[in-house]
């Protein structure tokens, strides 16, 4: 029966991310494996929780196979290893006597234990259960202050108090309380939302997405990249007064530092159309005797001036394998699990439009909180992302998952955000994670959305980051060293 519950969580979860995208049911997805390990020592903890996890990720994580025959296999026991350290942790909680302090320590677990998920070179936020609230803008606003896990700490938190009243087979006080607090969270979300303008300038931005729609897996010279989007960019600027002009991430395989023909047909294009352009390409740098290769947005402005951002968060094994130019079995590792040769930048640089300065994420980046931050303390008036989804082609359900997070970026910074991805999804959202502009996906063309620049007033997120889930995980530890003291002393 433990297995059967355990499964049942696993299934529930899937139902909470696209495709199915039903995130009301997150509310109760983790009640099966909460009554599964209630009073089970910690060895049955970990294995129920990480069976929980392999039914969860085997489906809503089967796109990662697109990659490489064994990152499904790989990822799928690597990321319920969490889930099994989380079942192994919680098993302690009847040490509390208060069911406030367990759920309490439930919430904190889980919510540490995920974004410890996202730290280092493996770092991997997706499938948090936060974003499974993307399209209830109310309940996220919280995001302003505690950014995503604020919200998967509430989700955990009503599971547990859900699982205590059924456990118990009465109304118990923690459910009320947190049906209270969310309700609470639900009308202040609202009331934000009709005010978030007042965050403003009068300044604003006209900006052109376009979507090129290329195969990822064939290679499209530059003559055939520019006889795509010149006309479509062309087109835009025709119609309509933009200032910027996006297209996707490594759009030009070509390297313009290179390829001076190539540089100067863009910048005549940027004159032309008298409007900045960004786009994706690699570029290189030469540091000391080493010559480092960067996956780059580049933004060339009218008078012909070129600005670049390099990728800080490379792909783990789809970028970069770490020591794959130090050591020979770590490159030919690198070629077995066909890895790209990019180096790591370490500067967030912001872009200038002359109206506005934004800041680019590139792909992966757009998946990580703190590096949307960065950007805007640095002055960044609005957000890019620029991605190349197409690898996904196979499975939508994952290029929905990669954008869906985006919402979060532009709550938790109260900012307008920029998605331009080769396939789709583009976007625009505005500050309360509203899609003001887009198009359908696999479908070449563009579209042109008016955007607000942000002023100097930051979020309590933007100034300090994951600070919220730092006490989260600060609180657990205390909770779990409490609680082993109390086992042993038994």
């Amino acid at each position: 029966m433990s297995y059967f519950l355990s499964a049942l969580s696993g299934f529930l979860l899937m139902l909470c991310f696209p495709p199915f995208d039903l995130g009301f049911m997150a509310c109760i997805a983790l009640v099966p494996l909460f009554i599964a390990i209630d009073r089970q020592k910690s060895k049955e903890g970990f294995t129920l929780s990480f069976f929980c996890g392999l039914v969860f990720f085997s489906v809503s994580a089967f796109w990662v196979s697109v990659f490489h025959p064994l990152a499904l296999p790989l990822g799928i026991i690597y990321l319920s290893l969490f889930f099994g350290l989380f079942g192994f942790v919680i098993c302690f909680k009847n040490g509390f006597s208060s069911p406030f302090l367990q759920s309490i320590f439930l919430a904190s677990a889980w919510t540490g234990i995920e974004y410890i998920k996202t730290l280092g070179f493996l770092g991997f936020p997706w499938f948090s259960l936060g974003y499974t609230q993307h399209k209830f803008l109310e309940l996220i606003q919280i995001s302003r202050y505690t950014g995503v896990w604020g919200v998967t700490f509430l989700i955990v938190f009503f599971n547990a108090g859900f699982s205590q009243a059924l456990l118990k087979k009465r109304l118990d006080k923690i459910l009320v309380l947190t049906t209270v607090i969310i309700g609470c969270i639900y009308l202040w979300g609202h009331s934000v939302i009709k005010k978030y303008s007042q965050n403003f300038s009068g300044d604003e931005l006209n900006v052109a997405v376009v979507q090129g729609n290329f195969d990822v897996y064939t290679y499209f010279p530059a003559d055939a990249v520019l006889s795509r989007l010149s006309p479509l960019s062309m087109q835009a600027v025709k119609q309509n007064k933009i200032d910027l002009v996006v297209w996707t991430e490594t759009v030009l395989l070509e390297n313009l530092q290179k390829d001076e023909i190539l540089k100067q047909r863009l910048i005549q294009l940027v004159k032309d159309m008298n409007c900045y352009l960004l786009l994706g390409t690699p570029s290189f740098r030469t540091v000391g005797n080493e010559r480092k290769h960067f996956n780059s947005a580049v933004l060339i402005s009218p008078d012909g001036g070129i600005s670049y951002y390099n990728k800080n968060h490379l792909v783990p094994f789809g970028e970069l394998v770490p020591g794959n130019k130090r050591f020979g079995f770590m490159g030919k590792f690198a070629q077995l699990v066909q890895s790209g040769e990019y180096d790591p930048d370490s500067e967030a640089q912001v872009l200038d439009t002359g109206k506005g300065k934004f800041g680019t994420m590139i792909c992966f980046e757009g998946i990580f909180g703190d590096y949307a931050g960065k950007f805007v303390n640095k002055g960044a008036n609005f957000l890019v992302n620029i991605t190349e989804d197409d690898w996904m082609k196979k499975y939508p359900s994952g290029m929905k998952q990669h954008a869906y997070m985006s919402v979060f970026r532009a709550v938790e910074n109260q900012i307008y955000y920029v998605r331009a991805a080769n396939s789709g999804l583009s976007f625009i959202l505005d500050p309360a994670g509203r899609i003001i502009d887009t198009m359908p996906m696999k479908k070449e063309g563009f579209f042109v959305g008016k955007i607000h620049l942000k002023n100097d007033a930051k979020t309590f997120y933007t100034k300090y980051g994951d600070m919220f889930v730092r006490v989260v995980i600060f609180c657990s530890i205390v909770m779990t060293f409490i609680l082993f003291g109390k086992k042993s002393r038994d």
